[in-house]
């Protein structure tokens, strides 16, 4: 069982992404927290998920809820204003085809640790494991957050061979972060442009999870596109810092 964890601890290691940046409207920074941040943290426990799932691997499920427990974000609304303020965002939906697949479960961090219960069956150690996960839950649960404006994430669903493209407002001179997370059957690409059309920072590695970051030079509007390259529908996560 330790071996199997190890081994997608390395798996996940050899997939981080390696973002391509152009220098448009941006200004970029070295920051080693990036790599550390709610966003990224949430793209690897869904990797390190979905390999449980995959794998009959428990401790996987619990280390993934663990990491979810420790990166909360918030629900993000879709802004009625025609106008983009702080923290909103428009939509522009593409129309493309649905396709037949099997639904599968949202991950959270309830169901991550009921099902490596299930797993576990009698195996004591993981059941331990699990029930401290399940006292790091319930004191989060309980927990007032500070922040008014992030980290935010929106569920969403991306039909075949189409995009979706949001208006984000981003500050300038701060790090912006933006990450997908999608369910696993299609390849997703990710690219961001500023509002004069310049592209930004992309991620269109062959993965259904994606993770950029820039700092803008300014506070604006940003054009971010999700483009579903398979075809059938992605249920996704769309992640902001």
């Amino acid at each position: 069982m330790k071996k199997t964890f190890y081994f997608a601890l390395i798996a996940l290691s050899a997939m981080m992404i390696s973002c391509k940046k152009e220098a448009a409207s941006v200004e970029q920074k070295d920051d080693a927290a990036v790599q550390e941040s709610r966003v990224d943290a949430k793209r690897v426990a869904t990797e390190l998920a979905l390999y449980g799932y995959e794998n009959a691997a428990p401790m996987a499920l619990l280390q993934a809820a663990d990491m979810l427990i420790a990166a909360p974000m918030e629900e993000l609304a879709a802004a009625e204003a025609e106008e983009v303020g702080d923290g909103e965002y428009r939509v522009e939906k593409g129309e493309g085809e649905e396709g037949e697949k099997a639904e599968k479960a949202e991950i959270t961090p309830e169901k991550l640790i009921a099902d490596a219960k299930a797993m576990a069956a009698e195996d004591e150690a993981i059941l331990a494991y699990a029930a401290k996960i399940e006292e790091k839950l319930a004191a989060a649960a309980g927990a007032t957050r500070g922040a008014l404006n992030g980290p935010y994430q929106h569920y969403d669903r991306i039909y075949g061979n189409t995009s979706d493209t949001y208006t984000i407002r981003f500050r300038g001179g701060e790090l912006a972060e933006i990450g997908i997370v999608g369910d696993g059957d299609t390849d997703l690409d990710l690219y961001v442009y500023d509002e004069n059309g310049n592209s930004i920072v992309y991620d269109n590695s062959y993965s259904g999870n994606c993770y950029v970051s820039f700092y803008p030079r300014w506070t604006g509007p940003f054009r971010v596109k999700v483009i579903n390259r398979g075809h059938v529908y992605n249920n996704y996560c769309l992640l902001t810092n």
